[in-house]
C-alpha cells in the first residue's frame, strides 16, 4: 500500500519549530533558529526566489540546510586537519570527517532535488517557482 505524504497537523507535530507561524500575507516565513548564518541567507533567498511557503517545502528546505551546515562543519575540521590522519598504528588513513562531507552534500542535493525547484526563480518568470 502506497505510504501518503505527511499532512501540515503531522508535520506540525513531528516538528513544530519548523511549522508555519501566523503571518501577514506576502510575508515570508523566518528561517528556522538553529541554522548557521550562511544556512540562514540562503534560506531567505530560496524562499524569496521560489515563493517556499507549504509546510512540506519548508521542512524540505530545513532538512537540505541542516545538511548544508553539517556539510560545512565537516569541510571545516577537514581544512584545520587535513584530508588524512594516522591511526592507532601510525598508517595513514583518510579523515573521517571525508565521509561526513560527502553524506551531507548527497542528503542537501536529495532534499533540494525533492523541492522540484525550476531553474528560473520566480522573479524571472511570470508564473509558479515549482514544476
Amino acid at each position: 500500500m502506497k505510504k501518503s505524504p505527511p499532512k501540515t497537523a503531522e508535520i506540525r507535530a513531528l516538528r513544530p519549530d519548523l511549522a508555519s507561524t501566523a503571518r501577514r500575507p506576502g510575508e515570508n516565513p523566518p528561517p528556522p533558529r538553529h541554522l548557521t548564518v550562511e544556512a540562514k541567507a540562503w534560506w531567505s533567498k530560496i524562499v524569496e526566489e521560489y515563493g517556499l511557503d507549504d509546510d512540506a517545502g519548508l521542512l524540505l528546505l530545513t532538512v537540505a540546510l541542516e545538511a548544508f551546515c553539517r556539510m560545512r562543519g565537516a569541510q571545516s575540521i577537514i581544512k584545520r586537519e587535513g584530508a588524512s590522519c594516522r591511526d592507532r598504528f601510525g598508517q595513514l588513513k583518510a579523515n573521517p570527517m571525508l565521509v561526513v562531507e560527502r553524506d551531507s552534500r548527497a542528503g542537501m542535493i536529495t532534499a533540494l532535488g525533492k523541492l522540484n525547484l525550476d531553474l528560473e526563480p520566480l522573479a524571472n518568470r511570470p508564473s509558479g517557482g515549482r514544476r
